[in-house]
Order: C-alpha cells, then structure tokens, then sequence
C-alpha cells in the first residue's frame, strides 16, 4: 500500500472523527474534538495494522482481528462517560454512541471504504440536524418550570431530586445557590396535566424544606 494511501486514511479518519466531536463540544459534553478524533484515528491504525499483518504473514492470519477488539473495547471508553446521576437521570448516552460509531468509522475508512465512510458522515449529520430538531419539539411538548426552593438543613441533592421524580416532575438542569446546601434553583419540565400548585403544596409538607416557589417558562 502506498504511503500516500495510508495518509489519506489516517487524516480523514482523525478529521471525521473531529467532526464527530465538535457537535459534543457546542453542546458542552464531554468527550470532545480530541477525544473523538484519536478514537477513529486510533480504530483506522488498527484496522491498517491488520492488513500489514495478512500482507506479511499471508492467509494465517485474519484481518479483521484487530478491528473486532476495537468495536469491543470502545464499548468501556463510552461506559466511563455515562454518568447516572440518579432520580432517572442519565446523561453522556450519545456521547458514549458518538464514541462507538467514530470508532466503527475509522475502522471503515482503516479499510478503504471511503464511500461507506462518507455516506455514513451523511447519515450522521441527518442525525444531528433534523432528528435533534424534532428530539426538541417534542420535549417542549412538555412546559418548563422553574422552582426556588430553601431548606431549613443541608439535604442531599439526590434525596432532594427524587421527590421532584416522584411528583413526575421532570428535572433537566438544577443549580446550589449557597455553599449550606439550603438553597437551590431547580428547573424542569411538567404535564400539562401536572398541577404545580399540589406540587408545591406537598414538598411544602416535607419536613426539611422550609419554602417553596415554582415559575413557569
């Protein structure tokens, strides 16, 4: 194979991968531009590697060997950015899904399959522009709220979530305003048959908190 061959392999692979990265990097995930581009860089030299190998070592050896540990050790790269913060909160799934398929990509293009790389850069980008619009629509479905609340004793932020989950109240961002732990702004989204005034009539009921104010929008 030509060096010139090898390049283009490896620099599109880094170069897609960064792509890949960048849309984590605007959304503020982790697991960015770097990460991404080594992991498909790191997938197209394996799959390289496995191809010097059967050249040198002729039918003994199987190509895809080394692209196969690939596929299966990503998997533990994108467990490590998932983060489960409880009260069914669970983030970096898609950052974890980026990770995989940047790896898969660089395997492909690691192989030459310039066509199928770029086709599925398309697919990614449909992904990632018009499924992410309607992903959003649909969660406005739901109104947000926000909520004020003040605690008579530093409580747990997963103890104080949880009651939020049991009201079916939908927590996407929360936020400590005082380093007590006793007062926290905590935004949300909620049915338009949830009523937020016997939400805040029972945490007010909750021993511990001593008040209690939602807004909506």
């Amino acid at each position: 194979m030509k060096l010139e061959e090898v390049m283009l392999r490896l620099f599109l692979s880094a170069i897609f991968g960064a792509i890949i990265g960048s849309d984590r990097v605007i959304k503020g995930r982790p697991a960015g531009i770097k990460t991404h581009a080594l992991v498909a860089l790191g997938a197209c030299l394996a799959m390289l590697m496995g191809e010097y190998i059967f050249v040198e070592f002729g039918d003994s050896q199987d190509v895809s060997r080394l692209a196969a540990q690939v596929i299966s050790g990503i998997g533990f790269l994108g467990a490590g950015t998932i983060i489960n913060r409880g009260v069914k909160q669970i983030t970096g799934l898609t950052t974890a899904a980026g990770l995989w398929f940047a790896g898969i990509l660089g395997i492909a293009l690691g192989g030459g399959y310039y066509d199928l790389s770029i086709m599925s850069m398309i697919v990614w980008a449909f992904i990632f522009v018009v499924l992410s619009q309607i992903d959003h629509h649909l969660q406005k479905l739901n109104d947000e709220f926000t909520c004020y609340i003040q605690i008579d004793e530093p409580m747990n932020i997963v103890s104080l979530l949880y009651l939020f989950s049991e009201l079916n109240l939908e927590v996407f961002n929360h936020q400590q305003l005082t380093k007590d732990e006793k007062q926290y702004i905590i935004n949300g989204y909620f049915s338009k048959q949830q009523s937020l005034v016997q939400a805040k009539t029972s945490l007010s009921q909750i021993k511990g908190i001593k008040s209690v104010e939602f807004t909506m929008g």
